[in-house]
Order: structure tokens, then C-alpha cells, then sequence
């Protein structure tokens, strides 16, 4: 049996008598987002779980499946970006490595000084379809 009510932010969230207690709510919208979790600043985080579940959703595939394909682009694009290759996704964004340069930046809570030491960071930049729908 499911059952249907709003949270805060008005989402309509779906439960299910037959799922176990502990574990979150799914949220009844096309998003990424099966199940919402809010971070300490109030965002809502997408996990690895729920791309798997979106795969198996779309795509009608056995949940193992999806799992083994999900991990196998991550582990593909840790492998591009580890060999500093940048990676391209149309409508979506690139990621690329870049090199973090030596300084001192602040502690945001305590505001004391903290050295930047240098290295390389991975850098996004989302693509003109995904500015604009945000």
C-alpha cells in the first residue's frame, strides 16, 4: 500500500508499507533524487544508490546490472581525469584536472589562516542546457 504526503519545501513524497522503516522516502518527481537527503546547508545530495535506481527505472535492466554499468563510467571517468584527460559531456558539462597554485586561504568558521598547498583539483564547468534550467 503507498501513501502520499508533502514535506516542508511542498514535495509530494510517496512511502510504502512494505519497505522497511529505516530507510528514506522516495520522492514522487522526475528527478535524480529517489531519495532525499539534505545536507548540513539544507541542499538535497544525489547519491550513487539513486543514479542506480534511476537506471534501472529508465532503462527496465535488473538493479545489478545498472550497478555494474554506473560503476563502470565512474571508474572510467577517475581513470580519464587521473591521466589528467578532460572529459566532455554535450549538454551536460567537462570536467577537466587543473593545477591548484601554492597560497593561504581562511578557515571559514574560525578565520584563521590555512595554507593551500599545491596540486591538482578537478574542475567543473556545466554546459549551456544545464545553466539554463537552473
Amino acid at each position: 500500500m503507498r501513501t502520499t504526503k508533502e514535506d516542508q519545501d511542498g514535495l509530494k513524497i510517496m512511502s510504502s508499507t512494505s519497505r522497511s522503516s529505516l530507510r528514506p522516502l522516495a520522492v514522487d518527481q522526475p528527478s535524480l533524487t529517489a531519495r532525499p537527503t539534505r545536507t548540513a546547508a539544507g541542499f538535497k545530495k544525489v547519491i550513487k544508490a539513486d543514479l542506480v535506481d534511476r537506471v534501472v527505472e529508465d532503462a527496465e535492466i535488473p538493479r545489478i546490472t545498472a550497478a555494474q554499468a554506473v560503476d563502470a563510467i565512474l571508474d572510467g571517468m577517475k581513470t580519464a581525469l587521473a591521466d589528467g584527460k578532460r572529459i566532455e559531456l554535450r549538454g551536460f558539462g567537462v570536467f577537466q584536472v587543473r593545477a591548484r597554485k601554492k597560497g593561504m586561504g581562511r578557515n571559514p568558521r574560525t578565520g584563521d589562516e590555512v595554507p593551500i598547498t599545491p596540486g591538482k583539483t578537478v574542475r567543473f564547468k556545466p554546459g549551456k542546457e544545464l545553466r539554463d534550467i537552473g
